[in-house]
């Protein structure tokens, strides 16, 4: 059995919409296939992630921590982001529920609270993790 995606032609990430003209049923394959191309056309490293987790290069959680230390408030080159963008953020995000505890560390981060500080063992982890992203994208030459 064949499983296909929903590929955003045009990335949310740069602008694009959940509208069916951007959308495209793509395999697997096929979709990991279209954000390396975009990835190697426009470098935005949303791209990357995608293309290897699509992939399993990288794990889910791996993606969601750099995706996550990318964005926020500021874009991925560290300049803040435009109004423009940050309505077109909010847009996205307008009618979609979030959990009790969503909008606790939400709200915990807001107020400079942020995240406590990380074990011995949460470290061990992530430099494991650092080290084997690091054999990986030497392999792959990235």
């Amino acid at each position: 059995m064949t499983i296909y995606h929903n590929h955003h032609i045009v990335p949310k990430h740069m602008g694009g919409t959940d509208d069916p003209k951007n959308l495209k049923k793509l395999t697997v394959e096929e979709h990991a296939a279209a954000h390396k191309a975009l990835y190697e056309e426009h470098g935005d490293d949303y791209d990357k992630w995608a293309w290897m987790g699509l992939l399993k290069m990288v794990s889910r959680e791996e993606i969601i921590s750099r995706v996550i230390a990318t964005s926020n408030v500021k874009n991925k080159t560290g300049i803040p982001h435009t109004e423009e963008h940050k309505a077109k953020i909010s847009a996205s995000m307008k009618g979609k529920k979030k959990s009790a505890e969503h909008v606790r560390k939400q709200s915990a981060s807001h107020k400079g609270t942020g995240h406590p500080p990380a074990s011995a063992e949460t470290k061990k982890k992530c430099s494991e993790s650092a080290k084997k992203d690091w054999a990986r994208r030497k392999a792959l030459k990235l």
